[in-house]
């Protein structure tokens, strides 16, 4: 059972609609930045092994700190004693979204949702951003419509 307030990552949801099936093992890792630029070993990661092969990792990270997925999946595996991480059988799949912006509305805010769409295009690849290997990642997506209000 999933602790409350937590959710599902939007990416597991499409993947179990599409593919009707779960992985042996999940890991749902949620990455923090806090407002340091370090953060000490000691608290760097939260390990909660649930039911059905499911273990959630939150970690937390300084702003000046490499955020490294695979070094930290490892770090996770000796911690646990469990495999969560093997390099040539790991899935990542990252969430996506595109965004769509509106057909109507203020003239202004029209221009300024379209500069802001194309700078979220333009943003740094999540799998180099994570030091994900890129052969191993797997991108479902979203559309998302901008509304004005």
């Amino acid at each position: 059972m999933m602790p409350p307030g937590a959710s599902f990552p939007r990416a597991l949801l499409h993947h179990l609609k599409h593919n009707q099936v779960l992985h042996e093992r999940v890991v749902v890792l949620t990455l923090i930045t806090d407002e340091a630029p370090r953060v000490a070993d000691s608290e760097r990661m939260a390990i909660e092994c649930l039911e059905l092969g499911f273990v959630r990792i939150v970690a937390h990270f300084g702003y000046m700190e490499e955020e490294n997925v695979p070094a930290l999946l490892t770090s996770a595996s000796n911690q646990t004693g469990q495999t969560l991480y093997d390099p040539m059988t790991t899935s990542f799949y990252l969430g996506r979204e595109s965004l769509v912006p509106p057909s109507r509305g203020n003239i202004a805010l029209r221009l300024l949702l379209r500069l802001f769409i194309r700078l979220h295009k333009n943003e740094l690849d999540a799998s180099s951003h994570f030091c994900i290997p890129p052969n191993r990642v797997v991108e479902l997506g979203a559309r998302l419509n901008l509304a004005l209000k």
